[in-house]
């Protein structure tokens, strides 16, 4: 009878369980940092469901996978921003569709920026027009200004809302808006102010705008200003049907066998 010793050569060695990583969201002196997709997914989950946050990503608003993905996304243009998670949730909003900056969260990253050196705003009220200069290193000044002249062209001065309460404000977030996006272009990438969003009124693409010399107005979007007719796209006439020919009848079968040959089995075979 023989027997076996397990030498180590001969015994099989046992494969240690690899520990399983929880995740857990760490607390640093910045706050809840997300460092993984699963656990963006679980703070955004936390978010969702506090009334603390805009109404647009609470769950009780919306569904809640809607609630979460939005959120995941706020907090990834915070991120390409420079925006702590909830500055970006505080400061993103999507207004006509599409994701802006509310007025201090959209000059806080111009101010923020390593290359921003200082910025000039004015406001001439004998002609109503502000003025904003921004300036960055390495770059010459970028002035642009905001006149009423050039509210009542977009149809924008008196409108009812901010135009109407705050006509200054708005006067200073326009003329702010365009001098920082030509300044800082690669920071705000592509972000535009929330005061200008609403200001933008989306048209069904299936709609024609044409304006007062009856001239079509191109795109699906247009600021809100002279209201032009709206000439809705007849649909297609339908094709003309071609009349059917007619049928000639088909001439008499005399050596068809009649009712009465039927009837007596004569079919003359």
């Amino acid at each position: 009878m023989s027997s076996q010793t397990a030498t180590p050569e001969t015994e099989k060695p046992q494969q240690a369980l690899a520990p399983q990583r929880r995740h857990t969201l760490s607390l640093t002196n910045s706050g809840l940092q997300p460092k993984t997709l699963t656990e963006l997914y679980q703070f955004a989950k936390i978010l969702a469901s506090s009334p603390m946050v805009p109404k647009q990503y609470q769950a009780r608003q919306s569904s809640a996978e809607e609630a979460v993905a939005s959120i995941v996304i706020a907090l990834q243009y915070g991120a390409e921003l420079g925006l702590a998670p909830m500055a970006a949730l505080q400061g993103i909003a999507t207004i006509n569709g599409r994701p802006s900056l509310y007025g201090d969260s959209f000059w806080a990253v111009i101010t923020g920026h390593p290359d921003f050196e200082g910025a000039t705003e004015t406001l001439d009220e004998e002609t109503m027009t502000a003025s904003c200069t921004v300036r960055r290193r390495g770059m010459e000044p970028v002035t642009q200004t905001f006149s009423q002249a050039d509210a009542q062209g977009a149809g924008l001065w008196g409108k009812q809302g901010p135009w109407t309460q705050y006509p200054k404000r708005m006067l200073q977030m326009r003329a702010r808006g365009f001098a920082a996006r030509d300044a800082f272009a690669d920071a705000l990438r592509g972000i535009h102010l929330a005061e200008e969003s609403r200001d933008i009124e989306t048209v069904p693409a299936a709609t024609e705008w044409v304006d007062s010399d009856g001239q079509p107005v191109e795109g699906t979007h247009r600021f809100a200003g002279k209201e032009p007719k709206v000439v809705t796209p007849e649909p297609a006439p339908e094709p003309d049907k071609k009349p059917e020919p007619e049928v000639p009848p088909q001439a008499a079968n005399n050596d068809a066998p009649s009712q009465d040959d039927l009837q007596q089995g004569d079919l003359g075979w």
